[in-house]
């Protein structure tokens, strides 16, 4: 008789897991091509959840039915973002499958002063070239990013981008790098790229990287938020508390992370990730 209560709780418990909540499975293409928008990010708005689509546009969210009335939204650099009522996005899924087509960003072409200027080569951002402290995502999610503020006095034309990364347990990994600009408290606001930028990572990898970014053709003209995102990764090791990324840090503020994409920015005190770009600054008069 117990045996047999044991067991009608545990599929009344099971019920209730199934019931809770609902996946949610889509593709993203370009409206103009009908092509698949890689590393695109899917997430609930400031709810700490979501994901980012695959080589062919392709998602799957686990969405808890309590937040069927929140907003979802996805974003892709160079496209407008789209956002719906998770519920409307599952009433699509079910007649027939959630395809969303984004549209295109047409970008305002900023008028051009044709001019050689002076330039000088300098390292901005925080520099560590050991492991010894190290700073890691807020979770284990597609689309959690993590980031320092870099101090651009100057116009800058970034050359690479370096950092320590010391992982475990994965097989690959794919990283995207993102720009962003900074209000005047240093809280990051819009993108300041056009274009995704994005770059893999595999064990022999570990240790110092530096990512050329020359044929990017990134300006900067003022401070900014340079940060990691985890759009990818295969790993072998089935068991989450044996796979971690890490990153060389140092003890200082100036550290913003969020768990998701479409999260709230998280101001994250004391440690801050070694992240620095080399760059050619125009030299003041």
């Amino acid at each position: 008789m117990r045996n047999l209560l044991s067991v009608f709780v545990l599929a009344l418990c099971s019920f209730h897991c199934s019931h809770g909540q609902s996946t949610l499975e889509g593709r993203l293409l370009s409206l103009s091509d009908q092509q698949p928008l890689i590393y695109a990010n899917v997430g609930l708005v400031a709810c700490n959840l979501g994901t980012v689509t695959d080589v062919e546009g392709r998602f799957v969210l686990t969405i808890p039915d309590s937040l069927r009335g929140k907003e979802i939204r996805f974003s892709q650099y160079g496209f407008e973002p789209y956002s719906m009522v998770v519920s409307a996005a599952f009433f699509q899924q079910a007649e027939g499958g959630l395809l969303i087509y984004m549209t295109e960003h047409v970008q305002d072409q900023e008028e051009m002063t044709v001019r050689a200027p002076e330039l000088k080569q300098k390292e901005l951002g925080r520099k560590s070239e050991n492991g010894t402290i190290t700073v890691g995502f807020l979770s284990d999610q597609l689309g959690s990013e993590m980031g320092s503020v870099i101090d651009v006095k100057r116009r800058s034309y970034v050359e690479d981008f370096n950092f320590g990364v010391y992982a475990t347990g994965y097989d690959t990994l794919v990283f995207r790098i993102n720009f962003f600009a900074c209000d005047k408290k240093g809280v990051p606001t819009d993108s300041l790229l056009t274009k995704s930028v994005v770059f893999g990572w595999n064990p022999s990898m570990n240790g110092m990287v530096s990512i050329d970014l020359k044929e990017e053709y990134i300006t900067l003209k003022q401070d900014a938020l340079l940060s990691l995102e985890i759009v990818g990764g295969e790993f072998s090791n089935g068991e989450i508390g044996k796979r971690s990324v890490q990153f060389a840090a140092k003890l200082m503020g100036g550290t913003y992370a969020r768990q998701t994409s479409q999260s709230a920015w998280e101001e994250v005190p004391v440690v801050t990730p070694a992240f620095y770009i080399t760059v050619q600054q125009e030299v003041g008069k």
